[in-house]
């Protein structure tokens, strides 16, 4: 761990140290396997605990905010490729956009517009139904484009703040969007 150390020292890993840093990832994730991985997650913790602010990717992450992994605004910030403006701890940023998940999250945002592009080529009225729809950016970056096309948009999600947030980021085109807050049965 005395490499995460060194780095935070320096105020987070530059592009060089990008893959020795994944590779002391899954070192650090097979000692945490051990028995004595509880001792070690909670040295690491106080370790790394100055870059697990929620102005950062990780620390969001970490801190769950909203109460849940993959909330609508860790993924809008996925989407945005956000970078907080702590300057000594940008760099841990850096690092997070390039990991496979967040570019994966990144990908099912441009697919789904690819598909919307495609589906408003129709002249006729097409509606989409958008399950778990999040923040609302990848319809916003559609509707964006000026696209001339009568697509409409109903979307399902569980959280309300979620809705709120897609609503208040799509205003402009809430005639052509319609929330739905749906609950869970268990």
């Amino acid at each position: 761990m005395d490499f995460i150390r060194e780095l935070i020292a320096k105020q987070g890993p530059e592009n060089h140290d990008h893959q020795a840093l994944q590779l002391e990832i899954e070192r650090i994730g097979m000692m945490l396997e051990h028995p004595s991985g509880k001792r070690h997650y909670l040295n690491l913790l106080k370790i790394i605990e100055p870059v697990l602010t929620v102005e950062t990717m990780q620390g969001f992450a970490f801190r769950k905010p909203h109460g849940y992994s993959g909330d609508y605004e860790i993924i809008d910030r996925i989407y945005t490729e956000h970078k907080t403006d702590i300057e000594s701890l940008k760099r841990w940023d850096e690092f997070f956009h390039v990991q496979h998940a967040p570019q994966a999250v990144r990908n099912r945002k441009l697919f789904f517009i690819n598909i919307l592009n495609y589906l408003s080529q129709d002249k006729k009225r097409v509606r989409v139904l958008n399950v778990g729809s999040g923040p609302g950016r990848d319809m916003l970056e559609f509707f964006e484009t000026g696209r001339k096309s009568d697509l409409h948009i109903d979307c399902i999600e569980f959280d309300r703040h979620a809705i709120a947030y897609a609503s208040g980021l799509c205003a402009a085109h809430l005639d052509r969007i319609v929330h739905q807050r749906q609950h869970l049965q268990v």
